[in-house]
């Protein structure tokens, strides 16, 4: 509380008594907020980093027990002890094994990642169906939209489709990372009856291995000859099951050659795995589209819509393409949410002479209060019985003006201690002086 003949002190009321000052620093706050709100990051969720590195390693047609007595169990053994570990978790799965790593607050993941991936290229006990492992940092992803392919088609042609509307959306400017979902893997099975197996002596491992074999794609050194160097490559890559149907398996003793299509059938398709996606009843497959680097989710929404209004004219009956759970929308309705909140701030600051018209009075009546509270006398009231020479009464109180206020005391009804006297000297002595110049004149 100011005591008699000190000034207001403290921010708001250095901002009242400065106006000028005050205004021309909340013009530069808007510019400013303005400016810079261009160049924020514009992202659904604030973007984080996951301290945690994952171990994967597929084990083809092994049970989870399987998985867990010849992959996690060895994985967990050369990891626990990895600098910076905090705790090992692991997943065993019909087919994979997965151990993440959770890391301390601030570990250096880059050389955390590099000592997990020398540990576990040391494990010589895997078994030898295995596959390589996969090391990798767990990232957090930013999906900003998904994309629905239905329809009714087969599997396969149904896969191709998704393809299709994934580079579709890649090659659009504003899309950068586009990735299907949860899908089957594509597989080629090559199916020989037992019979014909045991009459050319061979065994489903050995027309595995043979097939493996023969499709390979692997560099062959270099020669060098007086016109330069000649590079030696194998070209044997296949990818179709045609392509594996040309592949010679046997040689039978008169000379023929036998083919993998003349002892059994090869046929493109998919990996058994328990992923069924349907979307109105239709089999469908989900599409990932992601925010990478400075993308605005509301500019790759727009795109990818822009690219499905292309493909929906293109596509046959009851196939589609639909855009689903769309993040930007909860973000625009956050954006709106500001705007408004932002508008409806300016709006009653500019409306601030309207809605007070007696500022002066109220604005000093505040900075004189401190924490007290004073019921502002109406003016009019005030100027009448100034003019009168009677007294003001106010709640609990008679306070007289005296018609020279310039130099006059304020007069309460006793000498205790008066909120109003203390509280409200400033805003009083302001309306009897302003109430004072209006009777001379």
């Amino acid at each position: 509380m100011s005591s008699d003949g000190e000034r207001p002190r403290g921010a708001i009321a250095w901002m009242a008594s400065n106006s000028i000052a005050a205004n021309l620093a909340m013009v530069i706050l808007i510019i400013g907020g303005l400016i810079f709100s261009t160049r924020v990051t514009q992202e659904v969720f604030p973007e984080f980093n996951l301290d945690s590195i994952t171990v994967r390693v597929p084990y083809p047609g092994a049970s989870p027990e399987e998985v867990e007595q010849g992959i996690l169990l060895a994985v967990e053994d050369r990891t626990a002890g990895i600098v910076d570990v905090k705790k090992v978790s692991s997943q065993a799965l019909e087919g994979v094994g997965t151990v993440t790593l959770q890391l301390v607050t601030g570990a250096d993941r880059g050389r955390v990642l590099q000592d997990v991936k020398n540990e576990v290229d040391r494990i010589i006990t895997f078994p030898e169906e295995a596959e390589e492992p996969v090391v990798s940092i767990a990232n957090a992803e930013r999906t900003v939209l998904s994309v629905i392919v239905h329809g009714d088609l087969p599997p396969a042609s149904l896969r191709l489709l998704a393809e299709r509307v994934r580079d579709r959306l890649i090659a659009h400017p504003d899309i950068t990372l586009a990735e299907l979902g949860a899908t089957r893997d594509h597989e080629i099975s090559v199916e020989i009856p037992q019979e014909r197996l045991r009459a050319h002596d061979l065994s489903p491992p050995g027309v595995a291995a043979r097939s493996r074999g023969a499709a390979l794609e692997l560099p062959g050194g270099e020669v060098n000859t007086d016109a330069g160097e000649v590079l030696l490559r194998t070209q044997e890559r296949r990818e179709l099951a045609s392509q594996f149907a040309d592949l010679p398996l046997v040689t039978t003793a008169s000379g023929t050659v036998l083919r993998t299509r003349d002892l059994g059938e090869v046929r493109d398709g998919f990996s058994e795995a328990d992923i069924e996606a349907t979307f109105n009843g239709l089999p469908a497959i989900e599409l990932f589209v992601r925010r990478v680097g400075d993308e605005t989710p509301i500019a790759i929404s727009a795109a990818t819509k822009e690219v499905l209004a292309e493909l929906s004219a293109e596509l046959p009956a009851g196939v589609g393409v639909t855009a689903w759970n769309d993040q930007s929308v909860s973000y625009s309705q956050r954006l709106d949410l500001l705007g408004r909140n932002a508008l409806l701030g300016l709006g009653l600051l500019a409306s601030g002479d309207r809605l007070f018209p007696r500022r002066l009075e109220l604005r000093h009546t505040l900075l004189g209060l401190g924490e007290r509270r004073f019921e502002l006398v109406d003016r009019r009231l005030v100027r009448r019985r100034i003019d009168a020479h009677e007294d003001v009464a106010l709640p609990e109180r008679n306070v007289r003006f005296d018609r020279h206020v310039d130099h006059a005391p304020l007069h309460t009804g006793d000498d205790r201690h008066d909120p109003l006297r203390d509280g409200g000297r400033h805003a009083l002595r302001l309306i009897q002086a302003h109430q004072h110049h209006e009777h001379e004149d």
